[in-house]
């Protein structure tokens, strides 16, 4: 039989397929993907937003982003400081430098930096990758995630989720259920193939003069709220729609 991604085994361009990295263990203890992994995808709401907040769609639109991964377990993280492993307080010690658990974490990078590995693996269809990112809008004070991008159509393993302990000697607390970190599929190549550009090169001065206008119009309305409205709904300053305008993103099927 084929590896993944190989022949008829081909992983389609909008999935993301997982599976248990350790077939007996994940029977053996009943492990879910989700008790690790929640799809944001219409999910818009976070516990500190204000109402305003919910009036701007970028954030919005930015909260229902990717996948994030929580924290199954209560833990305290603490870190001395310069290139020192961080400290962990839990009730469940066998996760530490171990895969004995669905979720397990590790000092190997040290210098605040927790590796954070969940036993199951992730794929992706071919040229599609996975950028870990921090979840969207979401924080603990004192810890941020790293971004890396991981192959995951090619790598037939767990990747780790590497957060940072930005506060030394502080005792960070992270619940369980708290959101560690995210990521999102990325086409490879996709973003080496933009570059910027002046626009005083390339436009004439009358397209220019009918972007600044409306760039003008959206500042005179910008403090009663109707430039937000506008964009909220998709219409340009000249009243006509925008072609193409999201809302929302849609719930995982």
């Amino acid at each position: 039989m084929p590896y993944i991604n190989e022949k008829e085994n081909i992983i389609k361009e909008n999935q993301i397929l997982f599976y248990p990295e350790n077939k007996k263990e994940h029977f053996l203890n009943n492990w879910n993907f989700y008790d690790i992994v929640q799809p944001l995808g219409g999910d818009q709401s976070k516990d500190w937003f204000t109402e305003k907040m919910y009036q701007v769609l970028p954030l919005v639109i930015g909260n229902q982003m990717g996948f994030a991964v929580k924290s199954n377990i209560d833990l305290t993280l603490f870190w001395p400081g310069g290139e020192k492993e961080v400290m962990i307080e839990t009730n469940h010690k066998q996760r530490e430098n171990t895969d004995l658990d669905i979720q397990n974490y590790y000092n190997t990078l040290n210098s605040g930096i927790l590796s954070v590995r969940n036993s199951f693996i992730i794929r992706t269809s071919p040229g599609i990758n996975l950028m870990t990112i921090q979840p969207p809008n979401s924080f603990i004070d004192g810890l941020v995630a790293m971004t890396s991008v991981i192959e995951s159509d090619n790598l037939r393993s767990s990747f780790s989720f590497n957060i940072k302990v930005t506060r030394p000697l502080t005792k960070i607390k992270i619940k369980k259920g708290d959101l560690l970190a995210a990521f999102i599929p990325v086409k490879r190549y996709f973003i080496d193939s933009f570059e910027l550009i002046d626009g005083l090169d390339v436009l004439d001065e009358s397209t220019l003069e009918l972007e600044w206008a409306s760039s003008n119009k959206l500042k005179a309305e910008r403090s009663d709220g109707k430039e937000a409205n506008r964009y909220y709904n998709g219409i340009f300053p000249n009243d006509l729609p925008f072609p193409d305008h999201q809302k929302l993103v849609h719930p995982l099927k």
